[in-house]
């Protein structure tokens, strides 16, 4: 994952431990000890100081700073998840949810029984883009939400890993 200000942010096995590595376009690299066991699942770069992992159904968020990562749990009992600044999408259970880093509320914007996956954030936070599906027999549903209404949208069907243009 990128960092906004142009950092590579990667997970590399480092003398027996997991640590995250920050890559800068000019060849320097830092590594932190990422001290989650397991190791995370998912794990996105929000900023400059800011991660969010999914380790073992916990959502987790990072701050790291001299040499370390320290994680504050945010949400339990999460199957996948997508961050783009300070909002974050969750599928918790048999719901998709979405809320702001830093605060402890979660609106629901979808509770099918089913299947979500692929989600992903628009650049502006208004827009959720998400595959769903009733079983996992059933070909993958394209659907759009946004967010301030909570209005959704079936847009395809046999589609997955949708992703908005950056402008």
């Amino acid at each position: 994952a990128w960092t906004p200000d142009n950092r590579l942010v990667m997970v590399t096995h480092r003398f027996g431990e997991t640590h995250l590595v920050l890559w800068t376009p000019q060849g320097t690299a830092q590594f932190f000890p990422i001290a989650l066991h397991p190791s995370p699942g998912q794990l996105s770069a929000v900023d400059q100081q800011t991660l969010v992992a999914l380790n073992d159904g916990t959502l987790q968020r990072g701050h790291y700073a001299q040499e370390r990562i320290v994680w504050q749990p945010i949400a339990s009992d999460v199957r996948t998840f997508a961050v783009r600044q300070k909002q974050v999408a969750i599928v918790r259970g048999e719901q998709l949810q979405v809320g702001k880093l830093g605060e402890e509320a979660w609106t629901v914007i979808d509770q099918r029984a089913g299947e979500f996956a692929d989600l992903t954030l628009s650049a502006n936070g208004e827009w959720l883009a998400y595959t769903y599906r009733q079983t996992a027999q059933d070909p993958p549903q394209l659907w759009v939400a946004h967010l301030p209404t909570k209005r959704l949208w079936r847009i395809a069907v046999n589609a997955c890993n949708p992703a908005f243009a950056e402008r």
